[in-house]
């Protein structure tokens, strides 16, 4: 891990009641999430309507991010979707049932008439949390590496959303730490009010008022992130260090040129200008030729380089599986690649001429944005 020399100061929302922090802050980039989080009509009454409620689940979500921020967990909780869901939870009795029937997603439906899982998939969401009620003592519940979760309709705005999201991704009671003025940190299960927690997963190489915020045996930032870490890997089917190739809709594999003139979608077969080796930058892929990286040159039309000595803003790239039909365990069938201009564009290379250069300028993934992945 890279850190930073400078500490700075951890403003907390006022309704925590939690004592101000301060740790250094970590110089890396963070793998990004996309959280549904939805309210059923009960919920949004009892706080007093929809925009209210919306708020008060935005302030959660910021203040799980600021939790994550604090530990140095290379994790982003980004608001994917907020949704009222049509579904009746006066009949609950239990967390468990009202986690349960969450699950269910293809049977509960969004008031705009679609089922839950019909949205996740559409907006290509990761995690699923349900803001309602039910009775018993429960602020919330989550299975440990599942990817639903709900939080009592009391506690949206306090630390409950992030504990209940860090067990999606590993997090474990047994792993909370606890402080000498009783304070515990957000996984640990043995607060007795939201006064209890400081927003910190356990990590030894952070501090809270002067002490470590974990140990060797306390660690849910490192198995949060490794976790975060082998979900990405696992949606993309590529992997840091593999060598691949990259063949366009009409047969051609992308070219490197060796760095010296515009890609172009134009080879017939994989040799060493076309293979390129996959990176890793944060939640952004990286692809190396023998010339260099790939740039997608902020969209511009004189075309694409793959001649860069470094991995900045333009040689980073989104990549979205379009066809999983074929994913084993070390290749998928067809990805998007996503620059800083758009998605790259083979351009539809019918004759494999070279002139006719790949450019990283589309707005959206058509069939000359498509390309599958060869691997040795």
């Amino acid at each position: 891990m890279k850190y930073t020399k400078t500490i700075a100061s951890l403003l907390l929302t006022s309704c925590l009641g939690l004592n101000v922090a301060s740790a250094q802050q970590l110089d890396r980039d963070q793998i990004s999430t996309s959280c549904l989080i939805a309210y059923t009509t009960e919920a949004r009454d009892q706080r007093g309507g929809g925009a209210q409620i919306r708020a008060l689940i935005r302030q959660g979500l910021a203040n799980a991010n600021e939790a994550l921020d604090n530990s140095f967990v290379g994790i982003h909780w980004g608001e994917g979707s907020i949704i009222q869901v049509d579904y009746d939870d006066s009949t609950l009795t239990t967390a468990v049932t009202t986690l349960s029937e969450w699950t269910d997603g293809d049977e509960i439906n969004t008031v705009e008439g679609t089922t839950v899982d019909e949205h996740v998939e559409e907006r290509f969401l990761d995690v699923q949390c349900l803001i309602t009620d039910w009775s018993g003592p429960e602020s919330g519940l989550a299975r440990v590496l599942g990817r639903h979760c709900i939080v009592g309709i009391e506690d949206v705005e306090f630390l409950t959303i992030a504990h209940e999201l860090s067990h999606l991704y590993n997090s474990a009671h047994r792993e909370g730490h606890q402080f000498s003025n009783g304070k515990v940190t957000v996984a640990d299960d043995r607060a007795t009010s939201q006064s209890d927690r400081v927003p910190f997963f356990s990590n030894p190489a952070v501090t809270y008022n002067g002490e470590a915020a974990g140990s060797e045996d306390d660690d849910n930032a490192d198995r949060m992130e490794r976790n975060a870490i082998r979900q990405s890997l696992r949606e993309t089917g590529i992997y840091p260090g593999e060598v691949i190739g990259l063949q366009s809709n009409t047969g051609y594999f992308a070219s490197g040129e060796d760095g010296n003139s515009a890609m172009s979608a134009s080879r017939s077969g994989v040799g060493r200008w076309e293979e390129f080796t996959v990176g890793r930058v944060g939640s952004e892929w990286t692809f190396r030729g023998s010339g260099g990286f790939v740039s997608s040159e902020a969209g511009r039309a004189t075309g694409m380089l793959a001649n860069r000595g470094s991995a900045g803003r333009w040689e980073r790239f989104n990549v979205t599986v379009i066809d999983a039909s074929q994913i084993t365990s070390r290749t998928v069938d067809t990805i998007s690649l996503d620059g800083v201009g758009g998605n790259v564009s083979s351009n539809n290379n019918l004759n494999g001429d070279r002139s006719n250069k790949m450019t990283a300028d589309r707005p959206g993934v058509g069939a000359w944005e498509e390309w599958r992945v060869w691997t040795q």
